[in-house]
């Protein structure tokens, strides 16, 4: 599902090409909930931020850091996507995730639909080695946790533990058995 962030903005009768309090994130993220609630398990929800030109940290933490928690869920599992991501909000986005990621001691991030200034396909911290996987699969499209864990160097018990986190942050799909996993980008 593709969703225009601009769209859901007007429904709500914000006019500002700008995102920038806790109150519109807080809206945003309520009506969007609504939006999604037929969302198939598993399924991409992409963000799409064309028309907006900034989005600011208490934006981000009431939409965006929300979503992504979300989509982790138990009960109804979906994947995030960010498309058309200006750099300002590269910055806001990865400045926000970082600290999530700091606070929690463990990574934070989400993927976008294109290669971003940081020289990678998602926003936020992640280990060395899942920045590794993660850019693999973007070029290769799928693989398995034993392809994955002769390229990182390390044994496939490592790598698999590598991919299950991976997908337990809903940024990579697996398919299989655990270990012998067949694993994909979004």
């Amino acid at each position: 599902m593709r969703l225009r962030i601009s769209d859901i903005a007007r429904e709500l009768s914000f006019t500002s090409p700008d995102l920038i309090t806790r109150r519109m994130g807080e809206a945003m993220y309520h009506l969007l909930r609504e939006k999604i609630a037929g969302l198939a398990p598993d399924e991409v929800l992409t963000l799409d931020f064309e028309g907006i030109q900034v989005i600011d940290t208490s934006f981000i933490d009431e939409f965006i850091v929300k979503l992504a928690y979300d989509s982790r869920g138990r009960t109804h599992p979906f994947y995030v996507k960010l498309s058309n991501i200006t750099d300002i909000m590269q910055v806001n986005i990865d400045s926000v995730f970082s600290s999530h990621a700091q606070y929690t001691a463990g990574s934070f991030a989400v993927l976008t639909d294109r290669l971003m200034p940081n020289n990678s396909y998602y926003l936020g911290r992640l280990t060395p080695n899942e920045r590794d996987v993660i850019n693999y699969l973007s070029v290769n499209k799928s693989a398995h946790v034993s392809e994955i864990a002769d390229f990182l160097s390390r044994s496939t018990l490592e790598t698999a533990e590598i991919v299950e986190s991976l997908a337990g942050l809903r940024l990579i799909r697996q398919s299989g058995e655990p270990g012998a996993a067949l694993i994909t980008p979004l």
